[in-house]
C-alpha cells in the first residue's frame, strides 16, 4: 500500500524565506506563493512586479506560475547593481552643481 498523505503537499514544508532564496541553487523551481511569502507581500504583488518589470516574466507548469530561483536571484542583482549606478551618478551631479 502506498502513503498517499503527502499528494498535493508543498515539496518545501518550510516557508521560503529571503536568505533561503538567495542560497538556493539556481535551477531550484520558485512558485509564486513561494516568491510572495519570501518577498512579504501577497500573489497579486508579484504579479504587478512582473508587469512593471521588478521581476522576471514566470514559466508556466501545468497550470502554475514558476521561476527558477537563479532568473529571481539574476534579476534582483541586476536591479539593484543598476539603483547603485544611479545613485552614484545622482551623487556626482550634486558634488558638482554644489562645488565640491
Amino acid at each position: 500500500m502506498t502513503d498517499n498523505a503527502n499528494i498535493g503537499t508543498p515539496a518545501r514544508p518550510i516557508p521560503l524565506t529571503r536568505e533561503h532564496l538567495a542560497a538556493m541553487p539556481s535551477n531550484t523551481i520558485v512558485y509564486r506563493g513561494e516568491l510572495a511569502f519570501a518577498l512579504g507581500c501577497c500573489e497579486k504583488s508579484v504579479k504587478r512586479m512582473v508587469k512593471n518589470n521588478q521581476l522576471p516574466p514566470p514559466m508556466t507548469l501545468g497550470k502554475r506560475r514558476a521561476w527558477l530561483a537563479g532568473q529571481i536571484q539574476k534579476h534582483l542583482i541586476s536591479t539593484a547593481e543598476k539603483i547603485e549606478r544611479d545613485a552614484e551618478k545622482w551623487a556626482a551631479t550634486i558634488r558638482q552643481h554644489s562645488g565640491s
